[in-house]
């Protein structure tokens, strides 16, 4: 938990392309974390029409 909020505070901190790769980075690693069957699984793409 900790960890998180630490993470989202270093995000904001720094500019906006670093600090939106830092938030993916962390959300991959939670989502590995929680539900670790899915992370191997192929990740949904948006298609936009």
């Amino acid at each position: 938990m900790y960890l998180g909020e630490a993470a989202m505070r270093l995000a904001v901190s720094v500019g906006r392309r670093e600090g939106d790769a830092l938030v993916a980075s962390h959300k991959r690693m939670a989502l590995r974390e929680l539900a670790p069957e899915r992370a191997k699984a192929r990740p949904r793409t948006r298609v936009s029409r």
